[in-house]
Order: C-alpha cells, then sequence, then structure tokens
C-alpha cells in the first residue's frame, strides 16, 4: 500500500516534468474524438500493437538501434533481470509475456504526445498459461497497468521510463499473499 501511495504522489511530477514547458499537441482517450494525428503517438501505438501482437519486426521497427529501458520502481530489481520478462532488450520480454500469456491483450488508456515525449497510460490483461518471472503457470486472469514516458528521436523511440505495477502482478499471480 506504501508503494501505490508513493506511485501517486510521485507519478504527477513525473509527467509535469516530462511536459515542462512544452505545448502539448495530442491528447487520445477512449471514447474522445482524436485531434490531428501526431506521429510520435502513432509511433508508441504502434509499440504497443506490436508488443500485443508479439510482432518482433514492427517492435524494432519502432525503436531506435541504441534504445534504452528504465523500469522505476521495480520490486525485484535484482532478481528480474535472470528472467526474460525482466530483460531491457524489449524483443525479448516481448515473447516472454506472449509466452506466459498467450491471449495478452494490450489496451492504451491515455495518450499524451507534446515535441520529442509521449506518455501512455496502457493495460494489459491475460491469463497465465506459460512460466513468468520464474512463476509456473497458475491459469490466473491478470490485469497490469502500466505509465511510460517515450523520447522520441528521428521517429524512433530512443528512451522509454516505465512504471508497471509489479507488485499488484505479483499478487495476482499468487506469488504475493496479503
Amino acid at each position: 500500500m506504501k508503494k501505490f501511495v508513493l506511485l501517486c504522489l510521485i507519478l504527477p511530477f513525473a509527467i509535469a516534468t516530462a511536459f515542462e514547458s512544452e505545448e502539448i499537441s495530442y491528447i487520445f482517450s477512449p471514447g474522445s474524438h482524436e485531434t490531428s494525428g501526431s506521429d510520435n503517438a502513432s509511433l508508441v501505438q504502434s509499440f504497443y500493437e506490436a508488443f500485443e501482437k508479439n510482432n518482433a519486426s514492427l517492435l524494432q521497427g519502432t525503436l531506435s538501434d541504441g534504445y534504452k529501458v528504465n523500469t522505476i520502481a521495480q520490486i525485484h530489481q535484482l532478481a528480474s533481470a535472470q528472467f526474460d520478462s525482466g530483460s531491457k532488450d524489449l524483443t525479448i520480454k516481448m515473447e516472454a509475456y506472449s509466452n506466459a500469456f498467450p491471449n495478452l491483450s494490450v489496451k492504451i488508456e491515455q495518450l499524451i504526445a507534446s515535441d520529442n515525449k509521449v506518455v501512455a497510460q496502457v493495460s494489459m490483461t491475460g491469463i497465465q498459461k506459460g512460466t513468468f518471472f520464474g512463476i509456473a503457470p497458475t491459469n490466473r486472469y491478470i490485469t497490469v497497468h502500466t505509465i511510460a514516458i517515450f523520447t522520441i528521436a528521428n521517429g524512433k523511440i530512443t528512451q522509454i521510463d516505465e512504471m508497471t505495477s509489479e507488485y499488484n502482478l505479483m499478487r495476482q499471480l499468487g506469488y504475493i499473499a496479503i
């Protein structure tokens, strides 16, 4: 609970910092009418489409050669690197999620774009049918929420700063008991 409260306190600051003194040029929210398309917002939508469909070539097409992934507030910071699902190589991570959750659904809840930054609020749902973070298949339905700030240059994603509700995911899989 403390981590959730901390997340609620930090998140508005992180988003405000990402867009400090910039004009927001694109906002997408379900049920709203999309405004004039933003190339950067479309790029992030393609990124999540590739992740959902486990499409490595589409995913690689959205990423720059030297892209970086920074995970904020990760529960198992040291241990997660030993599992493919915790990999900083997004092709490996995508395949690990697809193997663990073959029916993975990725829904963009909100997308805000400004200059070279895009913030995405995303929810992923699925049923665990394969090993995930070393946890054997549970056949449990999960919902994972992520907030990600993308930095884009020359039409490619150069950096992703993401915060995922990992604690909630582990609780849903029965790894953490409350």
